[in-house]
């Protein structure tokens, strides 16, 4: 199907169940807050996609963007551990993704140099979010989220405060209970 076959309403329904228009209507929703940019990221990670990641469609298959969203953080907590390798397999070790959203703005495409920005959003007892976007130049195509808990043995733990303390200082700000 075409996307000029599409009938209206299945636009308006798709769109009002994103929250992209008020409902009733093809007016667009004022977002409560700015898109994230570039330049609101104190880490990014570089990618070029690759032949294998883009789909018939032409565009990079939807579940690889969640392993864009894992190497960069991957390289995040590397950069918030300073290359400690020691400290970046306990922290691993015990790390559990146990929720991940993305949000698809527009397509990236086969050979596209892209930049994966990663922030720490909150930091929990036990939990640490992470916000992803993930850009063509200035251009923000994917945005989305994980939210990690530290656990050990099936139980949840506090997040170390050592590693609490080095991912504020990399953030340059306080994040607990953000």
């Amino acid at each position: 199907m075409t996307p000029a076959a599409i009938p209206p309403q299945a636009v308006e329904a798709s769109a009002t169940t994103f929250g992209a228009m008020a409902p009733g209507t093809t007016t667009p929703v004022a977002l409560a807050s700015p898109a994230p940019a570039p330049e609101d990221f104190r880490f990014q990670h570089p990618l070029r996609v690759r032949w294998a990641e883009v789909d018939m469609q032409g565009v990079v298959f939807n579940a690889n963007y969640l392993l864009y969203f894992d190497v960069a953080g991957t390289e995040y907590f590397r950069c918030v551990g300073r290359g400690d390798r020691t400290l970046l397999k306990s922290v691993f070790d015990r790390l559990y993704v146990v929720k991940s959203t993305v949000e698809y703005h527009r397509p990236a495409h086969f050979d596209d140099d892209l930049q994966v920005g990663v922030r720490t959003a909150r930091i929990g007892r036990s939990s640490i979010t992470l916000a992803f976007a993930i850009f063509r130049g200035n251009e923000r195509l994917i945005s989305g989220e994980n939210v990690y808990v530290y656990a050990e043995g099936g139980a949840s733990q506090p997040v170390p405060e050592e590693f609490r303390r080095m991912i504020e200082s990399l953030e340059q700000r306080p994040l607990t209970g953000a």
